[in-house]
This record gives structure tokens, C-alpha cells and sequence, in this order.
């Protein structure tokens, strides 16, 4: 339950502890063209923790890894993390990064999905983290074939992780965690749709904003650190790019009290009332990096 502490400081001057919850989504990776596998969702974290009267949180959110966007060409990126921390908050305040989701065929705080000359599983939560910030990545094409397909993207913070590609079958990306702050379930982080050859069968984005695999890849959804859907490989040029990663979002539930003092920098991020589980709460979502002030 939230709520608010009232400590004495100074000379004559009151402090409200705001105890306050977190959803830290990285951003997602960009997936490669040509039967590529998908990019994993942005690694997400959740953490509970308190603000006073008077402190500044610092809130930074990555971006979407780049897509490739033709093969030949330069080979598509991670996602860039997202954190809170710094500013003037209490000593005990606990920085949280979530890490950047994997390209295709690379690790990253949820996987991007294999595919050849790489087929085998990738493994997510690069950062290490208990609960995993992410899944893994899905193994490429199996024989006889195993270069024709590519896995699926991980999903994020669940460690759900991508599907494993078939024969002429793309694998399909991990879903993404839902989180109930806002007071229904949303969920984010869904890992890339991989890809395949020819006349195979595309592999769709995780629920949560996880791009689909195709002619080209669909990008990952802003703001909810989806991961990139991989570039079909019609079998001759021109090959089709893959898909980019989705931006992530911080997502900061507070107590319905702290609605008149508190506020937020950015020009896209909101402050907001909402019902929630547990009653009425003050709903902050960080589109783009900035800053919570507690006045």
C-alpha cells in the first residue's frame, strides 16, 4: 500500500516519505535483414522505493537499437539502456539500469533470436540480474536445412524467451511482461519475429510490442521497447532491412497524496491520476529521459 511518512528536519520543517514503484524498460534491438532471427525486447526491471520532500530523481530512457537496412550493410545495433538513479535522492536510493535488447544474434537484456552460421539458443539477462531482466533468444533452422530460418526474439523480465525457427519457419518472439501499474495489465518488451527463405513463413512479433518478421521487418513499438522484426530473404537481391527496436519507458506509480507536489521534465512524458488494484494513485510515464521533482 502507499503512503507517506512524516519526518521532522531543520527547524520547524516537515519531510514526506513517498514510497514509489518502478518499471524500468530498456530500449529493444535491431534486427538484421536476409532470414536474420529477431531482436530481443529491452531488458525490464521492477523495483519499490522512496522519495522526500524535496528530491530529484534523474530518469533516463534508451532508445530502439537500428535495424540493418539492407544486406549487404552495416549490421543492425542493440538497444540503449534505461535507468533510474542520481540527482538528489536519499543515500540508501538503489540505482536500477535494465540493459538494451539484443540484436539479432547477440545477447542483450532479452536475446535477439539466432540464425546461421549461429543457430544455437542466446542467452538473455546479459546483466545478470535475479529476476531475469530477460529471455533468450530462439535457435535458428534446424537440419537439414540450418540456415534457412531464423529464432525469435527473447521478451523481457519474465524470461519468456523467443521460439525456435522450423523449417522455412521464422520463429516467434518472446512475449513481453505486462505490468499492472496503471491499473490494468500492459505489457512490454515483446521480443522480434525472426524470418526466413523463399516461400517460408515469417515468424510474428511477442505481445508487447515486438515487430514481426518480413519484406522488410516491422519495428519494434516505441515506448514499450519492442524488438525488431527480422528481413525476409527472397533468395536474391534486393534483400529487405530488418525492423528497428522499439524506445523503452519508465513507468512510476506514486501515491494519489503526492499528486500536488510532485512533477516531471520532458516535453513528452505525463503526469496522471488513476484507478489502480489498490486505489487511486498519482501514474508518471517517462517517454523520454528526464527528471521526477518532488516538491
Amino acid at each position: 500500500m502507499f503512503g507517506y511518512t512524516i519526518l521532522g528536519f531543520g527547524s520547524g520543517g516537515e519531510k514526506k516519505e513517498y514510497s514509489m514503484q518502478f518499471y524500468v524498460v530498456a530500449g529493444g534491438g535491431g534486427a538484421n535483414a536476409a532470414r536474420g532471427g529477431g531482436a530481443g525486447g529491452g531488458g525490464s526491471r521492477a523495483s519499490t522505493q522512496s522519495l522526500f520532500t524535496g528530491d530529484t530523481l534523474n530518469i533516463t530512457v534508451g532508445a530502439g537499437g537500428t535495424g540493418q537496412p539492407s544486406f549487404p550493410g552495416p549490421s543492425a545495433n542493440k538497444g540503449s539502456p534505461s535507468s533510474i538513479g542520481g540527482g538528489t535522492v536519499p543515500a540508501d536510493f538503489v540505482t536500477i539500469t535494465s540493459t538494451g535488447g539484443g540484436q539479432s544474434q547477440a545477447q542483450g537484456g532479452a536475446a535477439g533470436g539466432a540464425a546461421f552460421p549461429t543457430n544455437n539458443q542466446i542467452a538473455g539477462n546479459e546483466g545478470g540480474f535475479s529476476p531475469p531482466e530477460g529471455g533468450d533468444g530462439g535457435a535458428g533452422g534446424p537440419p537439414p536445412n540450418p540456415g534457412s530460418s531464423g529464432g525469435g526474439g527473447g521478451g523481457g523480465a519474465d524470461a519468456n524467451d523467443g521460439a525456435n525457427a522450423g523449417i522455412r519457419q521464422g520463429g516467434n518472439g518472446g512475449a513481453g511482461t505486462a505490468t499492472s501499474l496503471s491499473g490494468s495489465p500492459v505489457a512490454y518488451a515483446g521480443g522480434g519475429g525472426g524470418t526466413t527463405q523463399f516461400s517460408g513463413s515469417n515468424g510474428s512479433g511477442g505481445a508487447g510490442g515486438g515487430g514481426s518478421g518480413g519484406a522488410p521487418g516491422q519495428a519494434g513499438t516505441a515506448n514499450k521497447g519492442g524488438g525488431g522484426g527480422a528481413g525476409f530473404d527472397p533468395g536474391s537481391p534486393p534483400y529487405p532491412g530488418g525492423g528497428a527496436g522499439g524506445s523503452g519507458v519508465v513507468i512510476v506509480r506514486a501515491p494519489a497524496d503526492s499528486f500536488p507536489v510532485i512533477s516531471v521534465t520532458g516535453g513528452s512524458n505525463t503526469k496522471g491520476q488513476t484507478p489502480a488494484p489498490d486505489g487511486a494513485a498519482t501514474l508518471l510515464t517517462f517517454n523520454e529521459t528526464g527528471t521526477i521533482v518532488v516538491g
